[in-house]
């Protein structure tokens, strides 16, 4: 198994691999996805917004955050997110 390079991503995203693709977030092997809106923290939904748009997590703590992109993985594709 081979890591991925930055033009086989970017051809990847083109075929519908990356949905929302954003061209910044592509680096040299490997994507960096961006942190959506909403997230699920203490049972709760919750919505960054412009006057809270940050999140702390507590030691021990965890959220379920979104992402602007959606990812569609074929067979022979792994990812770690």
């Amino acid at each position: 198994m081979s890591q991925l390079v930055d033009t086989e991503i970017r051809e990847l995203a083109r075929l519908g691999l990356i949905q929302d693709f954003d061209e910044r977030s592509l680096q040299l092997a490997s994507y960096d996805m961006r942190v959506g809106r909403q997230y699920a923290q203490g049972g709760e939904i919750r919505i960054l917004t412009n006057d809270a748009p940050t999140l702390r997590l507590e030691p021990g703590g965890f959220a379920i955050l979104t992402t602007y992109e959606s990812l569609v993985m074929p067979n022979n594709v792994v990812a770690r997110v």
